[in-house]
């Protein structure tokens, strides 16, 4: 029989099974009480809690997914896709999205992962813009100003400036000169991303003349925006690129009818710069656990892919 997933209430019948089923148990489990159980053969096999978005079909994750065995993962992932769909509803596990094969399209949290940032596209530009803090709206306003700053937003088959291998040399070489992590260590990786996912990418560049020097990568899935990376470079910071880009993107967002943007993680302790970029844009914070717990045991290749992204 296959995997089941069902909205529930964590009750302390549940928790007592959920216990049962795993050596950790997450604090948020007692706090939230509410989310999405997995049954398999009527046995309670695994869980997500969650916590829903007011006035929206969008649930935040505050565990991420935990399952009894590994190899009921990527089964239970599959399952997890086919039941928000027929529900009409998406859940978001806060900062990136990994996928293990094309037949795939979940996300799940990102270990290290403490808070995210989820904007409301409902609001309108003047309200959202008014929302901003006040050195972000000079900055937007300086950038849009400055002569010869443009921004586009394409489709991976739109890109004709740059190859796919550019855009990752300009990511990986910045993040690299910041000793910031990268989420794709390597550049094959990042090709199998964006190749398995090139019907819902959108690449954000912004220019200086035709200097690059600020791009984003963002997904789309189910009317909402996964911010999954960015990078910056001098020429961005001079021009105050990535300040247009997300007013722009803001834009783009709306004309494209996206109900949430998922800003992605940040952390005021280890990346203050990224904190108070995201944090000055306004939206909504929301707490997530810190780590994704796979069972007992956890298969080489998903254990490799959550060490290479660890903050």
């Amino acid at each position: 029989m296959s995997f089941k997933w069902k909205i529930g209430e964590f009750d302390d019948s549940l928790l007592t099974k959920i216990r049962v089923l795993n050596t950790l148990v997450i604090d948020q489990i007692y706090k939230n009480k509410f989310g999405f159980i997995l049954e398999k053969n009527n046995l309670v096999v695994g869980f997500i809690s969650c916590k829903k978005i007011p006035l929206s079909n969008l649930f935040i994750s505050k565990t991420g997914i935990l399952v009894q065995e590994p190899e009921m993962f990527l089964e239970a992932i599959r399952a997890l896709r086919n039941f928000t769909k027929s529900n009409n509803f998406s859940i978001s596990f806060p900062l990136d999205y990994l996928h293990f094969s094309s037949s795939i399209e979940m996300n799940f949290l990102h270990a290290g992962s403490k808070e995210t940032i989820v904007h409301d596209i409902s609001l309108d530009y003047g309200s959202w813009f008014k929302n901003l803090k006040k050195k972000h709206r000079y900055y937007v306003n300086k950038a849009i100003k400055t002569e010869n700053n443009n921004c586009k937003i394409v489709t991976v088959e739109e890109l004709k400036i740059f190859t796919i291998n550019e855009i990752y040399d300009f990511y990986s070489y910045e993040m690299k000169t910041r000793n910031a992590p990268l989420l794709f260590q390597q550049f094959s990786d990042f090709e199998k991303f964006i190749h398995r996912n090139k019907k819902n990418i959108f690449l954000l560049l912004c220019f200086n003349q035709s200097n690059l020097g600020f791009l984003s990568v963002i997904h789309v899935h189910n009317k909402c925006a996964n911010y999954i990376m960015a990078a910056t470079n001098n020429t961005g910071k001079k021009f105050y690129l990535s300040y247009l880009g997300i007013n722009e993107l803001f834009k783009f967002m709306q004309s494209s009818k996206i109900n949430f943007f998922n800003f992605g993680g940040i952390n005021s302790l280890t990346n203050q710069g990224v904190y108070h970029f995201k944090k000055g844009f306004g939206g909504q914070v929301y707490t997530s656990a810190k780590y994704i717990f796979l069972g007992k045991r956890i298969h080489s290749f998903l254990w490799k892919i959550l060490i290479n992204i660890k903050c």
